[in-house]
């Protein structure tokens, strides 16, 4: 079971974070994680993001094997649909497992913005009853 949690474990690698000093690899780490608390904007939400990615791609650490170890480490990422939804595309958008869709568009161009609401509540309850 433990050898499943990836997060803490050695990736055996020869990139430019492997050769790293261990030290140095733990007080950027306390930098990153004091940057991330001193954050005040999305725009410094966006720039550490970009950070770790970047660095993600630079390790030659597949990002399916931090997906993983995250999903067993109990760490869940939301995944919402946005943008040009409408109601018909409910059903195979909740399909493939996002937690939830944005329709703000549907709802803002209905004639009837209550009725539209109620449409779309209605379909997401019966693609979540479908499953």
């Amino acid at each position: 079971m433990l050898k499943d949690i990836t997060l803490g474990q050695y990736f055996p690698g020869h990139s430019v974070i492997h050769r790293l000093d261990p030290r140095t690899k733990l007080i950027m780490l306390v930098v990153y994680i004091v940057a991330l608390f001193l954050a005040k904007s999305w725009v410094s939400y966006a720039l550490m993001l970009a950070f770790l990615v970047w660095v993600i791609q630079i390790s030659t650490i597949p990002p399916k094997a931090i997906v993983r170890g995250m999903k067993e480490a109990g760490i869940h990422i939301p995944v919402v649909a946005i943008g040009g939804i409408t109601v018909d595309d409910i059903p195979s958008i909740m399909g493939t497992g996002v937690d939830g869709i944005a329709l703000s568009g549907a709802v803002l161009n209905a004639e009837d913005p209550a009725a539209m609401t109620e449409k779309i509540i209605t379909a997401i309850r019966q693609s979540k009853n479908e499953k």
